[in-house]
């Protein structure tokens, strides 16, 4: 029976069992249920009622918190994070050569539609100048993907948000 004398009550009111979700339901199987807690009695009442005010809270946080804190640092391992910064760094090759070879073909189509036709050094020239840009585009690419797979480990270790994302809501 829990103080108030009210089961299942709170403030005289039905306790609701779910949330408007219909996806949470209290779990009755703790042992540590703070609905009810234990009648302590004696001379150390207080500090019995406290130390199991205080498991029940830690069960609470193994139960609902730990695990969703488990996988986080899983994902942000050594192992995990180097698996995913691979997969983005090979991504990132793919994309590079697909968009700079759709641009070669746009320029080539948009040359062949006027009329226009290259020399020898200009053509070897602009391939030349693409290489550059392509490479100069890759390279910068994954630094910047380093720097945010990196960022955003870090955040989640610390349990921080992004300053850049920050920045960009407040305008600061």
């Amino acid at each position: 029976m829990n103080p108030r004398g009210l089961e299942g009550r709170i403030d005289g009111r039905q306790r609701s069992t779910q949330y408007n979700s219909g996806s949470y339901s209290p779990r009755s199987s703790n042992k540590y249920d703070y609905n009810n807690m234990p009648n302590f009695s004696g001379k150390n009442k207080a500090e019995d009622s406290r130390a199991w005010l205080a498991r029940a809270e830690w069960a609470d946080y193994q139960n609902r918190f730990a695990p969703y804190e488990k996988k986080l640092l899983n994902e942000v391992s050594q192992d995990s994070a180097n698996r995913e910064m691979y997969q983005r760094l090979g991504q990132i090759n793919a994309d590079t050569n697909k968009s700079y070879r759709s641009f070669a073909g746009a320029e080539q189509r948009s040359n062949q539609r006027y009329g226009v036709s290259k020399g020898w050094n200009e053509a070897i020239s602009d391939t030349r100048n693409m290489g550059i840009n392509k490479t100069l585009s890759k390279v910068d690419a994954i630094n910047r993907t380093t720097a945010n797979i990196a960022e955003r480990n870090t955040n989640i270790i610390g349990g921080t948000g992004s300053s850049t994302n920050r920045s960009q809501l407040t305008g600061v």
